[in-house]
């Protein structure tokens, strides 16, 4: 069964702000979740702040397949924000087989 979270919840989005020189900073984040089983999940951690303008995203593909045993695929991207524009600053990627 499909299951799609989209991150409304008590504890799924964080809004902060706060004052730095003067500034009002301000930090938000949200991380949307699908479930497609049990098993199988992808996640993702979006986070942007006014203070250096970035956006930052980290998806993660879960599958657990045999008890206790995962296999993970995460994709870390940075953005710089500038306006209506999103240039792209940072990408990486990682791969773990846990038995």
């Amino acid at each position: 069964m499909l299951v799609i979270r989209l991150g409304l919840g008590t504890g799924n989005c964080a809004w902060a702000s706060g004052r730095r020189h003067g500034k009002t900073i301000e930090n938000h984040a949200g991380k949307p979740t699908i479930n497609l089983n049990p098993d199988l999940f992808i996640s993702n951690l979006i986070q942007y702040d006014n203070a250096s303008d970035s956006l930052g995203v980290n998806s993660r593909l879960q599958w657990e397949y045999k008890p206790g045993a995962k296999f993970f695929f995460v994709v870390n991207q940075g953005y710089e924000v500038k306006g209506s524009r999103f240039s792209p600053q940072g990408y990486g990627t990682a791969l773990k087989l846990g038995t």
